[in-house]
């Protein structure tokens, strides 16, 4: 989609690991026609195994049934990294030289 200059807009983001153990992956958010990119660090770690349910497949099977379960974390369960702002960039974490080149 497309964000407007001055705008903010919230993003969810799902982390799904395949096996135990603490996991680190990092995704880029891409802006301006993919000119500039942030990375996200993505954390987490899987210390249990939930059981695994009995598919229904065939021609009775609704979109639903092809769906994993998703488990999403409330604000409460976040701890978010500290936001490092450097010298180039402006409360929106873009450097002023692509601000500036867009406008």
């Amino acid at each position: 989609g497309k964000l407007m200059p001055a705008t903010k807009h919230t993003i969810n983001v799902s982390f799904e690991p395949k096996s135990f153990g603490i996991f680190n992956n990092m995704i880029h958010l891409q802006f301006l026609k993919n000119s500039y990119q942030i990375p996200i660090t993505l954390m987490g770690s899987s210390n249990s195994m939930q059981e695994k349910d009995k598919k229904l497949r065939g021609p009775l099977a609704t979109r639903e049934d092809f769906e994993p379960k998703r488990n999403y974390l409330s604000n409460e369960e976040v701890d978010p990294a500290p936001y490092k702002r450097t010298r180039t960039q402006n409360e929106f974490g873009i450097p002023k030289h692509l601000l500036e080149s867009s406008s």
